[in-house]
């Protein structure tokens, strides 16, 4: 099960924690919460939601999948720590992530459906690969260049020690 995510901005909180449920429709949340404060401050809906219905799709350690539900703004929380390098997209779209009660990662959602989707993507890795492609592209030129520059004596030499 997910760590507690939990929807803040509303009266009444619906979540299917019932133990008989299905794995997929178990979320492992006691959390009524009203308010949340973020970097900037307090954060709090326009209008806020009256009924809302969080449903795990995938959960693994750089990805975490959820369909939320809800009828009016929320904000979503998910109690795992903040780290650089954490995205999140709504429906496809990437959205700010905001760092909620210090630790927790949120994403503030308007009224409706959405697939939320929390992904681990550090810059580091990108920088890795691009760094470890480059020194590749540059190992394969600088061997053939030294083949250029042998010329074809190179290749008799090469020939007569296989003879």
């Amino acid at each position: 099960p997910i760590d507690q995510p939990f929807i803040v901005g509303g009266a009444a909180l619906m979540f299917p924690a019932d133990p008989d449920a299905p794995p997929g429709e178990r979320i492992n949340c006691y959390c009524i919460q009203l308010a949340a404060f973020l970097e900037d401050g307090a954060w709090s809906p326009g209008q806020p939601f009256t009924e809302a219905v969080v449903t795990p799709e995938e959960y693994s350690s750089d990805r975490v999948s959820l369909a939320v539900r809800l009828d009016g703004e929320g904000l979503l929380v998910l109690t795992e720590q903040h780290f650089p390098g954490w995205r999140v997209t709504v429906d496809g779209e990437e959205r700010e992530l905001l760092r909620v009660d210090s630790i927790f990662r949120g994403v503030a959602l308007g009224p409706g459906e959405h697939a939320v989707v929390f992904e681990y993507r550090p810059a580091s890795l990108r920088w890795g690969l691009g760094i470890a492609l480059a020194s590749a592209g540059l190992l394969a030129a600088a061997a053939h260049l030294a083949r250029l520059r042998a010329g074809p004596f190179a290749d008799s030499v090469a020939d007569s020690l296989r003879a």
